[in-house]
């Protein structure tokens, strides 16, 4: 990949303001979702590339749409896979205000971001989006992408879990650690996890 691509070229018309999340998805397609793109924008940098990958709504976005037999995709069903792939659940499941933070995320941010990079196209006017030209750059690092989402509240649990193991066996071994200390330990780790889940969902 080269580096001299100039995010302006990409650039394209304003579209609609509004946009119906509820709209159906587009008329199938035959042919994969890979196979149905053209080749026509200007190629992806590598930052460009690895900014895309490095956030897990925009990667769940991309594996849905690799996956789908359909020509585009309602943004309001992008966002309740990413949603239920996120919270570890199923899309029936989801409550209101989880739909609504994914929805809102990929309908100002995420699905924008892609659509100037010709990764993705977004119709704000139909609430569709569908498989982009530069797409097929990301395609081979998606492989099993699928089913790998983050269960942030497990990462959450192992912390707690460790802190009160950690409190436990120091008890017993008699007050090897302050408590200060073992808190202070239990408190970063939190706070690690907090900040990871943070900068990778925003």
């Amino acid at each position: 990949m080269t580096d001299n691509a100039n995010p302006q070229a990409r650039s394209k018309p304003n579209a609609p303001d509004e946009a119906d999340g509820s709209t159906e998805s587009a008329d199938s397609s035959g042919d994969s979702a890979a196979e149905r793109v053209d080749s026509t924008a200007a190629p992806l940098t590598d930052s460009e590339l690895f900014d895309i990958l490095k956030n897990e709504r925009r990667r769940a976005t991309l594996s849905l749409l690799f996956a789908s037999d359909e020509a585009s995709v309602s943004v309001s069903s992008v966002s309740e896979h990413v949603a239920a792939r996120e919270n570890d659940t199923t899309v029936d499941s989801l409550g209101e205000q989880q739909r609504k933070r994914v929805y809102v995320s990929l309908y100002q941010c995420h699905l924008p971001k892609m659509d100037g990079l010709g990764i993705v196209e977004f119709d704000r006017e139909t609430g569709t989006v569908a498989l982009g030209p530069n797409s097929t750059v990301l395609s081979g690092y998606l492989d099993g992408e699928a089913n790998t989402g983050r269960a942030w509240y497990r990462y959450y649990a192992a912390v707690a879990a460790m802190g009160a193991v950690g409190v436990l066996v120091n008890q017993i071994a008699g007050q090897i650690l302050a408590a200060e200390l073992l808190t202070g330990g239990v408190l970063l780790a939190l706070a690690a996890c907090a900040t990871a889940h943070w900068y990778q969902e925003r």
